[in-house]
């Protein structure tokens, strides 16, 4: 079995990203993919018509070449358990990747090609937990479960014995002893009250907490009237993105709980959002099968700056780059999109900053009368397979893909392109498979 796809395989057109040789298929790509694409039925909890959603789109050219296909692992599959949670890949420098395993969670560096078990469930009594979804930022890794058990483990800590020169670093609970508390999202982050790492950890059980990874306690909680998918905090640390099993995008004081803005526009339940590193762009994404952008100085006007709409499912996961110039957002399967906000960012800094003057907003917005596609161009990236997440490098010059397929998971390596217009033969191909639904 092939190990690896390099560069030269794929530019030699002897197999595509995946390790797939389509000369030795009954059918060729492009009849596969249009087959795919007709007979994949994305999942829906709220059955409404699209009609409003259709006029409401931009569609931004997918000509760019941010990012180029540079290396694919076959040897180790990533896992999922949940179809609806896919933020199961991390990427906390340019030489270590984190994503989960049957067993755990796996570290994998992409210069040396080797790979440890960083995180063993077996190891800490706790192999028959599913893990629902994970998070590897500030020096720590936490896993949540279908159960509201965690473990969370401190990076400089051995893998092995969970110890270090700071002591025993593997901690392990539950967040919640409700039947319905699977864990749905993780992200650590520090607070305004507090410089040590917390994780803020939404759950079925309709409550948003804040677990200090100090004290391995629950220092906050809040609650809401239906479960929780995704919780977001602002760059300044002062306002928390909640989106659930709503259609409602509630922005909320990270420090008292009290509901701030609600946001309208998506018309299913959202399982992602985030801030970008300015704390100017809002982004959710919706099983609507959409990406909304929200300018955060106009929040209180409830107006969507951009919807963005997918090629085949729902958004299950999205992540802006350190640099704030693109935002990845990855469909349950085969899609991954890179959106260029560059030219967003200088149509803000057009507005002069003045949340009084929104003269802007209608200029741009998909509620006025004009509607600038090329500020939102845009990459595809295609492939096969059921999407475990996406993850930027700290630098933004990587970008990670995670396939969980029993026979092509792979984890997929990109590079950022500086040469404008650098282009492969693969990029050509998928360039003419431009199909819209």
């Amino acid at each position: 079995m092939t190990r690896e796809v390099t560069i030269g395989d794929v530019e030699s057109g002897r197999v595509d990203i995946q390790g797939i040789d389509w000369a030795k298929l009954h059918v060729p790509r492009t009849h596969f993919r249009d087959a795919r694409i007709r007979s994949y039925s994305s999942y829906k909890n709220v059955s409404v018509p699209q009609d409003r959603i259709l006029e409401e789109l931009v569609r931004p050219p997918y000509q760019s070449q941010f990012y180029t296909f540079r290396h694919t692992l076959l040897t180790t599959k990533p896992h999922i358990v949940h179809f609806q949670l896919r933020n199961l890949l991390w990427a906390t420098s340019k030489h270590d990747i984190f994503f989960t395993s049957q067993n755990g969670v796996i570290q994998y560096n992409p210069i040396t090609k080797t790979s440890l078990l960083a995180l063993d469930l077996r190891q800490h009594q706790m192999a028959t937990m599913k893990i629902s979804t994970m998070a590897a930022e500030h020096g720590w890794i936490c896993v949540g479960g279908f159960s509201g058990e965690y473990i969370c483990r401190r990076l400089s800590s051995s893998p092995m014995s969970g110890s270090s020169k700071h002591g025993r670093e593997v901690h392990q609970g539950s967040i919640t002893s409700e039947e319905n508390g699977i864990t749905n999202h993780i992200t650590i982050s520090t607070l305004r009250s507090s410089t040590s790492p917390t994780a803020i950890i939404s759950s079925n059980d309709n409550k948003t907490r804040f677990l200090s990874l100090r004290t391995m306690s629950v220092t906050q909680s809040f609650s809401f009237p239906y479960a929780i998918n995704c919780t977001s905090l602002s760059p300044d640390k002062r306002l928390l993105c909640v989106v659930g099993d709503s259609p409602t995008t509630n922005i909320i004081s990270s420090d008292t709980g009290e509901q701030l803005v609600s946001l309208s526009g998506h018309m299913d339940f959202s399982f992602a959002c985030g801030f970008s590193p300015d704390g100017r762009l809002l982004a959710t994404g919706n099983q609507d099968m959409t990406v909304r952008l929200y300018d955060t100085r106009f929040l209180a006007s409830d107006r969507t700056l951009a919807v963005l709409g997918s090629r085949m499912g729902a958004v299950r996961s999205l992540r802006f780059d350190e640099t704030g110039r693109f935002l990845v957002w990855a469909e349950p399967a085969d899609f991954v999109h890179v959106t260029n906000l560059t030219g967003v960012a200088d149509a803000q800094l057009l507005s002069g900053g003045e949340v009084q003057d929104s003269s802007w907003v209608s200029r741009f917005s998909n509620d006025g009368h004009r509607k600038d596609d090329t500020l939102y161009s845009s990459q595809l990236i295609d492939f096969f397979g059921e999407i475990s997440g996406v993850a930027f490098t700290p630098d933004a010059e990587g970008l990670y893909v995670g396939i969980a397929d029993p026979k092509y998971g792979s984890i997929l390596e990109f590079e950022r392109s500086h040469s404008r217009g650098t282009r492969s033969k693969w990029d050509d191909l998928l360039r003419d498979e431009d199909i819209w639904l």
